[in-house]
């Protein structure tokens, strides 16, 4: 693979001079895999046959047959190689870099050669990022682990570096999916040679994702949600003349397409052939030919039904916004949502529709040009992102939304909504405001504790402090005025007794955690589940922030009974009563029932009294999915309540 013209191959020597079996094996190889770029390059792989690879190799059928059983392995083979050699070439370039904290500088260091590579040999990039996808089944496979190879290499560079900051998960992944996209892009148009120029942007395109809180992507939990019933599928009546004909020919269409897209996740487009088509669809192969000239119209006819739906959708609820970061979120929500309903035809979308071949490569590349138009080019009045890098984008975040769809996980990829939604906003307008726009890191609103006002409020500091200490048996009016330093006399100007200083003191912690709650509530006005979620990290801060007083909250229940608890009842009624129903979906509230405020509050209160009795206060964020799927999944229904629950919440320490 060390030339990219063919040349003439002299044969190989024989009798005594002959070279030895494994050297023999290495150079009929070598001659194989470079026969075959050359001839994909000329006549496309589909055109290409094992005798024109023996005939331009100059190596018998018989040899080739004994390192390859068929032109797909040949395929699969010589791309490994040119991979292996790129590889090497990435290691090569990081053992002699000096260490450096500059992320641009340290993603350079991966992308250089891999782009040198892609340049000085555009036949071999074409067959690597291209024609591979004309192997069939095993095409967008070898596209993913591609991905992930990328992403492996970007990941261990970062980790080299001095400093706690990174890309995340998610964020390595678009970078890694991005750029594969762009190379094929620039490859498959013959632009090989603009990647040079690119090479700085994609570098610096990777560094606006740095951050000092890399966050994992969600877990995947299928369990999670509950496929719909099956229904079963039927054609027309064998006598369907007497049905009109605008139903007929639609229902005929709606069938083949459906056909196409179920018998093309086993098989791949060159595996499946008209017949196997009209008998899923139940159809004859007239009927099929009534609608269709061949079977690759029949692909391409879904893809672009299904993608023009899907931009149909992104792009209704992006124009409806009225700024840049709205209209990113609520696409993506719309992009995700549409991908959502329907697992096989994303699966058709993102990985068998590219067994096609070029063309379906193509009209893939159309997409993320319209979808890069629609979001990559950034903020408007900020600096225009690169062309390079809007397009990078869009196929680096509908990469992350592959890896999801092809592993089984299309009815989930909602969950990516936050990820997504950052990866195009971060390039425009920085880390720190993506990830709040995006919903990844709200910083809640912590209501300080004000300094005591008075004697009474240093008391009541003080009995919180001894109840946390020593128990409510121990916590008496004049020992917290001890510890106060305050006159019990005038402790006792203040408070009735015990109970009273302990109601008076939880109902001023109360004000303050809601107080922190709607605010939180307040930041995500067109989503009443996110809104819900950052109320309850809001609440969780400001009690890790006065444990004193949830320690009180706990720990005067029983010696208070009905006082504490129509205290809480209160809180409860605000927030679930007040908060939840001003938020709508789709125009429609959601119900509220006694019932459902009464298994919350008892829910959210266990969760609390477990922190307080195993002295973990501290802990309490990371219960915040726990109690977010409690209390949104009444209201908001379970997967959405999965969605969110998710989403990491900074508590402010």
């Amino acid at each position: 693979m060390a030339t990219e013209r063919h040349q003439p191959r002299p044969r190989l020597p024989r009798g005594t001079s002959a070279l030895a079996p494994g050297d023999r094996d290495r150079v009929h190889r070598q001659r194989i895999q470079d026969a075959l770029v050359a001839l994909v390059a000329e006549q496309g792989f589909t055109d290409t046959s094992i005798r024109d690879v023996c005939g331009r190799s100059q190596v018998a059928a018989r040899d080739l047959y004994t390192l390859y059983p068929g032109k797909q392995e040949l395929l699969l083979a010589t791309c490994d190689a040119l991979v292996r050699e790129v590889c090497d070439a990435v290691a090569a370039a990081r053992r002699s870099a000096a260490p450096t904290d500059d992320i641009a500088q340290t993603v350079a260091t991966v992308l250089d050669p891999i782009v040198r590579a892609v340049v000085a040999r555009p036949a071999h990039a074409n067959l690597v990022l291209v024609d591979v996808f004309s192997a069939g089944a095993a095409g967008p496979p070898y596209r993913r682990e591609l991905v992930a190879r990328l992403r492996r290499l970007l990941a261990d560079a970062l980790a080299r570096r001095p400093g706690p900051d990174g890309l995340s998960e998610a964020s390595l992944t678009v970078v890694a999916a991005g750029t594969l996209q762009l190379l094929e892009y620039r490859v498959r148009t013959g632009k090989v040679r603009s990647l040079l120029k690119a090479l700085p942007q994609l570098a610096q395109w990777a560094t606006s994702y740095r951050t000092a809180s890399p966050l994992p992507l969600p877990i995947q939990h299928p369990a999670a949600v509950v496929p719909p019933p099956a229904v079963e599928e039927r054609g027309l009546p064998r006598d369907a003349r007497n049905l009109p004909r605008q139903f007929v020919v639609p229902h005929q269409r709606e069938r083949i397409m459906r056909a196409v897209v179920d018998l093309s996740a086993d098989d791949g487009y060159a595996g499946i052939g008209i017949p196997a088509i009209a008998g899923r669809a139940q159809i004859s192969n007239r009927t099929f030919y009534q609608h269709f000239p061949s079977k690759h119209d029949a692909f391409m006819a879904v893809y672009d039904h299904a993608f023009g739906k899907l931009f149909a959708r992104t792009w209704a609820a992006a124009s409806r916004q009225d700024s840049w970061t709205s209209a990113v979120h609520e696409g993506v929500r719309a992009w995700t949502g549409y991908v959502a309903t329907d697992p096989d035809l994303a699966r058709f979308g993102f990985a068998d529709v590219l067994t096609v071949g070029r063309e379906a490569v193509e009209k893939v590349d159309d997409a993320y040009r319209a979808f890069a138009d629609l979001f990559g080019r950034g903020r408007p009045g900020d600096p225009e992102i690169p062309e390079a890098v809007a397009y990078a984008i869009a196929g680096g975040v509908a990469g992350l939304v592959a890896s999801w769809v092809t592993s089984g996980q299309a009815q989930n990829v909602q969950q990516l909504v936050p990820h997504m939604t950052y990866a195009v906003l971060a390039p425009s307008i920085g880390d720190s405001e993506a990830l709040h726009a995006s919903g990844l890191a709200p910083t809640p609103v912590a209501v300080p504790v004000p300094p005591p006002a008075d004697d009474g409020a240093r008391a009541a500091i003080a009995f919180a402090r001894i109840v946390a200490e020593q128990g409510w048996e121990q916590a008496t009016l004049a020992a917290a005025a001890e510890r106060a330093g305050v006159d019990p006399s005038v402790v006792a100007e203040f408070f009735d007794d015990e109970a009273d200083c302990a109601l008076q003191a939880l109902d001023a912690w109360t004000d303050r955690t809601f107080a922190a709650m709607a605010a939180a509530f307040a930041s995500a006005p067109r989503d009443g589940a996110l809104a819900v979620h950052r109320a309850l990290g809001a609440m969780l801060a400001q009690m890790v922030s006065e444990p004193d007083m949830l320690e009180l909250s706990v720990r005067a229940l029983d010696p208070l009974g009905p006082e504490v608890l129509s205290l809480r009842t209160r809180y409860v009624a605000v927030f679930i009563d007040v908060l939840i129903p001003s938020i709508t979906t789709d125009g429609v509230a959601p119900e509220v029932s006694p019932v459902a405020s009464q298994i919350i509050a008892e829910g959210v209160f266990a969760v609390l009294r477990t922190h307080v009795e195993e002295d973990r206060i501290s802990e309490l964020p990371a219960a915040l999915p726990e109690i977010s799927l409690l209390c949104i999944a009444p209201f908001f229904g379970q997967r959405r309540a999965f969605d969110v629950a998710q989403l990491p919440f900074a508590v402010v320490p």
